[in-house]
């Protein structure tokens, strides 16, 4: 595996980020990795952080870590004793190696180490690559580095630049109507363009393909990518967006460090906050359709984890009296403490999620008579479960993963008929899963997929929970919209 790629794709992986935040980083990794025919390496461990017992019962199975200060994952001051603990996972026991490894060659840090007769337990527990750790030995492989800023600061990141022809109407009215434009990102959406491009450079077209010749002669060209959310959160790769952008603000991945010798390459720091999956813009809408296909049937938990999601699934339906369910998601936590939660309070936000869930049934039987569609990504197919089953009814039970422990918000989301997770789960499920089960972080995948396989799942867009959810989703051949996060 690793001998049919150039080298190897490093990063400095946060650790100090949740599950769902690490797996939308590893995704892009992935794509980098993809595109510049390297082996990704991977961090052998993440951090649990929520321990659905007494401390010492999880501290038995994983070793216990301050994230604070024996870590270094920075300062969490704005949590509780408690909420700064977390205990070291192997990542074997949160991602499908096998699956991942048929989608590209992947290993982790240790395995790394391993291969360069290093010891494997030289592995920092932040998560940054070492320089002077991972590097010497027997084979001393050679690195190149890229520092953060260099990854997109004052530019376009995109996988491949443009080869086309020097633009003749460079400055013209087109070029400078559409420059004053430019978002923060240095990019406009394509709509947007072409509204710009009709009222103020008063020019017309009659297809997609002289649009772009339009574009590319006035220094301008398309870039695909998903549909995001206002910070970029959602990390989802089911929905497709376009932009323009000038071609003298694009820099390729490929075009930069393609041939670069080096046996490894590292880009540092972190570069997943506020952009699109991928963390960088296609060229052309294969390359974008390449790395959803990679996303969808690579990434995704262990078996174990799947088969409960399935099981309890079924459960759901048959609380419904077989019908199809509902699903939603409702991050609080930590969300409520920074202010990033949907809503204030507990009432507000449920009832927030119960509007959004409404629409969402009135949606399901407009789409159930004009027909079904799934993201348009080879190797996807319909969804098969609850295939024949009834659609939900208005007051049906519905599914709701949430990370709240409080009491009283828990019974009144019961009272208002959510279903939660430990209310599907009956002696002896636990023992698929094991000690791993012990760890909310595990269970909320189980949460992820009962809700992937729901009718119509609502999420908020400030959560990388509902992107993974959108992408199993996807993956499993349902309707994108009946995925909605506002």
């Amino acid at each position: 595996m690793v001998s049919e790629t150039r080298g190897f794709y490093v990063r400095d992986w946060p650790l100090q980020l949740g599950w769902n935040n690490m797996r939308y980083i590893i995704e892009a990794g992935l794509l980098h990795a993809s595109l510049l025919n390297r082996t990704l390496v991977i961090p052998s461990f993440v951090y649990a952080r929520s321990c659905l017992y007494d401390f010492d019962v999880c501290s038995a199975f994983a070793q216990k870590f301050h994230r604070g200060d024996e870590i270094g994952m920075g300062d969490f001051q704005y949590l509780s004793d408690a909420e700064q603990i977390a205990w070291r996972l192997p990542i074997s026991l949160m991602m499908d190696l096998p699956r991942i490894r048929r989608a590209h060659s992947v290993i982790t840090v240790s395995e790394y180490l391993h291969l360069h007769g290093l010891d494997p337990t030289l592995e920092l527990g932040n998560g940054s690559w070492s320089a002077e750790l991972y590097h010497g030995g027997p084979f001393q492989p050679t690195l190149r580095g890229l520092p953060q800023p260099e990854w997109d600061d004052d530019f376009v990141r995109v996988d491949r630049e443009y080869d086309l022809p020097i633009p003749k109407d460079a400055g013209g009215p087109i070029d400078k109507a559409l420059r004053e434009h430019l978002n923060e990102h240095g990019t406009i959406d394509i709509g947007h363009a072409q509204t710009v491009m009709q009222d103020q450079a008063q020019v017309q077209w009659e297809n997609t393909t002289e649009l772009e010749q339009l574009l590319h002669d006035a220094g301008w060209g398309v870039l695909h990518t998903f549909r995001g959310s206002f910070v970029e959160m959602f990390k989802a790769v089911t929905e497709w967006e376009a932009e323009a952008a000038p071609l003298e603000s694009m820099r390729g991945l490929v075009d930069e460090l393609g041939k670069d010798p080096a046996d490894v390459v590292h880009v540092q720091g972190e570069t997943h906050w506020n952009r699109k999956a991928g963390q960088l813009r296609f060229t052309t809408p294969e390359a974008r359709t390449h790395f959803a296909e990679l996303v969808l049937h690579g990434v995704h938990p262990i078996p174990p984890v799947r088969a409960l999601g399935e099981c309890f699934a079924e459960r759901m339906l048959d609380l419904n009296g077989g019908r199809q369910y509902m699903a939603a998601h409702m991050r609080r936590g930590d969300f409520a403490v920074l202010r990033y939660a949907a809503e204030k309070t507990i009432q507000d936000h449920l009832t927030r999620i119960k509007n959004r869930l409404e629409n969402g049934l009135i949606s399901l039987r407009e789409w159930g008579y004009s027909g079904w569609r799934t993201v348009e990504v080879p190797g996807i197919t319909p969804d098969e479960f609850g295939k024949g089953a009834d659609p939900p009814l208005e007051d049906d039970a519905f599914f709701l993963a949430t990370d709240t422990t409080n009491e009283r918000e828990l019974a009144y989301v019961h009272a208002e008929g959510a279903v939660l997770l430990s209310d599907l789960m009956q002696a002896g499920d636990e023992r698929l899963l094991g000690w791993p089960a012990i760890f909310g972080d595990v269970r909320a995948q189980i949460e992820q997929e009962v809700a992937a396989r729901a009718a119509f799942f609502y999420g908020h867009s400030m959560s990388s929970v509902a992107g993974g959810i959108a992408n199993l989703r996807g993956a499993r051949g349902k309707d994108p919209r009946t995925c909605y996060v506002d």
